[in-house]
């Protein structure tokens, strides 16, 4: 397990004796540190607005929106919804696109009700901008 774990969490169990019988308590001090769902989903919020501008490379653009969308995802296996989160990130994440993207984001947004415009729209806009 220890050679899976990286960074704070790898720091936070390299005291642990390593063999069979200490296995449990690894696990246990991990969950009682990351294993608070309150505190998974603060971590992933602050991943999104923490979020790097997307005037980069292509590549540094791709694996942006591809960490967005995972996070996206890990928000919504933790019961965590766009509507909930979505109205408070959406300027943020709008703020790090590339002008071009954040001008044809304005003109879907514009032909689009206000019932329909959600972060769902914005992720597809952008996974659609690697596409072509």
């Amino acid at each position: 397990m220890k050679s899976l774990l990286t960074n704070e969490a790898a720091g936070y169990v390299a005291n642990i004796k390593t063999e069979e019988a200490n296995y449990e308590v690894a696990v246990d001090r991990l969950k009682s540190r990351y294993g608070k769902d309150e505190v998974k989903r603060n971590r992933l919020t602050t991943k999104l607005t923490d979020m790097k501008s997307l005037d980069q490379s292509n590549k540094a653009m791709r694996d942006a929106v591809d960490e967005l969308c995972a996070t996206v995802r890990a928000l919504e296996v933790q019961a965590v919804t766009t509507e909930q989160y979505g109205a408070l990130l959406m300027p943020s994440i709008e703020s790090k696109l590339p002008k071009d993207w954040r001008l044809e984001w304005a003109r879907e947004k514009a032909g689009l009700a206000k019932e329909d415009l959600g972060f769902s729209k914005m992720l597809k806009l952008l996974e659609r901008e690697f596409d072509i």
